[in-house]
Formats: structure tokens, sequence, C-alpha cells
């Protein structure tokens, strides 16, 4: 039999506050705390345009901790309250000019192929 992990649902509040993460944190980086990160517990948190995603929370603060992957899913992060914004706006500066530069390649690449095929 499959262990499942627990999932809890809960509404976002004005006051929750986010850290978004490339790689996983046990120890919560708020300012004073000294609390640890339960990866046990999902949180699935439902915004106010009924899209959810999961995050994960601090044992004595409450800041929800959430991969940058699901991060990049929601459709308007602006709603978050997120404790490292600079970090997180560099990297979607980042995959944004990483996406151009993709796209480009696959445009050249696909004018090579048409070339090719005559």
């Amino acid at each position: 039999m499959d262990k499942t992990v627990p999932v809890r649902r809960v509404l976002l509040r004005g006051e929750d506050t986010f850290y978004v993460y490339d790689k996983r944190i046990n120890k919560c980086v708020v300012g004073a705390c000294d609390g640890a990160v339960k990866y046990g517990l999902i949180l699935k948190v439902k915004l106010e345009n009924g899209e959810e995603f999961n995050c994960f929370e601090c044992n004595k603060c409450h800041t929800k901790y959430t991969p940058y992957a699901n991060y990049v899913r929601i459709s308007s992060p602006g709603v978050l309250n997120i404790v490292n914004k600079d970090e997180v706006a560099a990297r979607d500066k980042k995959r944004a000019e990483d996406a151009k530069k993709q796209a480009a390649h696959e445009k050249r690449k696909n004018k090579s192929n048409k070339n090719n095929r005559c």
C-alpha cells in the first residue's frame, strides 16, 4: 500500500508571507525565527481567483515555502507577499531571456530544416 502525504487546504490571508526557493531549505530564513520547514505536510493554498498551489510551512512563524516551479504556474503572483522578491524577479528575468534565446534557436533550426529539404 502506498503512503500518501497529508494535505491541508488553506485560503490565502493578507498576512501570509512566502519564500520561493530553488533548493529545499530546512531552517526558516525569516528574521529571528529559528523554526524548521515542515515538508511532511503539503498546504494547498487557494488564491482569490480560485487557483491553488502547493506550499510547505515553517512550524513557528508559519511562513509558506514554495518551489519556484509552483510559483511560475500562478497566473497572478503579484498577490503574494514574497520575502525574497528581488531574487525571484532575477529568476523571472533570466527565465524570460532564456525563453527568447530558445525561440530564436528553434526558429533558426526550423529555417535550416526547410532549406535542407529542397
